[in-house]
């Protein structure tokens, strides 16, 4: 089974979610308790493996306790596995194996910057040595090496590279956003950061078809007559 939890949690959300993961439907229930009483019986006397994505700190003693006693009818053996990416998570539940992934080593970070940035063109000297500064300023992270290696695919000039490497973006230290996210969003012409901007006011982690929102850019006039296929 499978949950993403995110912020803010909605308990009984997660706990329908849970459901769904585990019997491949939803389930016709209303209510926080309702719905945790219909996951104990869908658990009862059964080995699971769950695993929740994305647990943050706030507010986690409170529906934590509530959600584990829950799963407590499963049977011995039964596994939960949560990724976070704070210690604070990992103390209040009490974990009994805790896996911290450290930084991906220099020639690994090389390894994937090169593979992206330079997709389908040759390297050269001069690129590469900007591209191994601007790598170290990535601190081993492989989500911020992959979006700067994709920003830097359609930078041809040592110039362009340069302003990348040398930009005050890097100096932005802030627990939600990393430089190379933000660089890549400075990078989008003006239509696609408006469509990038109205993403905001979609749930975090909601599933939506991609048809669906083109059509809803559509409808804020964000795109031309094209469908902004260009």
């Amino acid at each position: 089974m499978w949950a993403c939890v995110s912020e803010p949690v909605d308990l009984q959300r997660l706990a329908k979610e849970i459901i769904e993961s585990a019997t491949g439907k939803k389930p016709e229930v209303d209510g926080l308790e309702a719905s945790l009483r219909y996951l104990s019986d869908t658990v009862k006397g059964k080995m699971f493996l769950l695993i929740l994505d994305d647990v943050w700190p706030k507010n986690l003693e409170h529906w934590w306790e509530q959600l584990k006693s829950s799963l407590d009818s499963g049977a011995q053996g039964s596994k939960i596995i949560i990724t976070t990416r704070f210690q604070k998570v990992a103390d209040v539940v009490e974990s009994s194996c805790k896996i911290l992934l450290g930084e991906l080593q220099d020639e690994d970070c090389w390894s994937l910057f090169k593979r992206i940035a330079f997709f389908r063109r040759s390297a050269n000297n001069h690129l590469e040595g900007i591209g191994k500064e601007i790598v170290k300023k990535c601190n081993g992270v492989p989500l911020a090496i992959k979006t700067i290696a994709g920003l830097m695919q359609d930078k041809q000039t040592i110039h362009e590279w340069e302003s990348v490497r040398d930009s005050d973006v890097w100096e932005y230290v802030g627990e939600d956003l990393s430089p190379s996210l933000l660089l890549s969003y400075h990078a989008f012409p003006s239509h696609l950061k408006q469509c990038f901007m109205y993403c905001a006011v979609i749930p975090k982690d909601t599933v939506i078809e991609k048809d669906t929102l083109v059509k809803l850019w559509m409808a804020q006039g964000f795109l031309g007559s094209d469908g902004g296929k260009s």
